[in-house]
């Protein structure tokens, strides 16, 4: 199989389509819930970690995205606060929610508005 150098040229522009927010703030339409799946991780030290994610397809300030979110057990996590957004807003396909992205200089911490309030948020900027 030979390789075409400038399609892969253009898909290595274009960028990853998985979402990896930095910090900030983001506007995220849920487009689909997708499957569960398994994604192994290598730690520092060398051992293997597998960990479970579901697959959301999203749509981020106004770009088309894959997430894959680990499937954790508190509502206090990403997947939680997502669940319970999802709740507050009586489902998440076709919503959208705000998500806040802090970062502490070694990992992310992430907030869902709509995991907070019982409805839509609407940030505005402070002049």
């Amino acid at each position: 199989m030979e390789l075409n150098y400038e399609m892969e040229t253009k898909k290595l522009e274009k960028g990853s389509d998985w979402f990896k927010p930095e910090a900030g703030q983001y506007k995220i339409k849920i487009l689909e819930i997708g499957q569960e799946y398994e994604a192994t991780f290598e730690e520092k030290d060398g051992t293997k970690k597998a960990v479970q994610k579901r697959l959301f397809k999203i749509e981020a300030n106004g770009k088309p995205f894959s997430w894959g979110i680990t499937l954790a057990k508190t509502t206090a996590s990403l997947y939680g606060q997502l669940i319970t957004a999802g709740k507050n807003l009586g489902k998440l396909e076709g919503n959208t929610v705000t998500l806040l992205v802090k970062n502490n200089g070694r990992k992310n911490d992430y907030t869902i508005l709509e995991a907070i309030n019982q409805q839509p948020v609407e940030i505005r900027q402070v002049q």
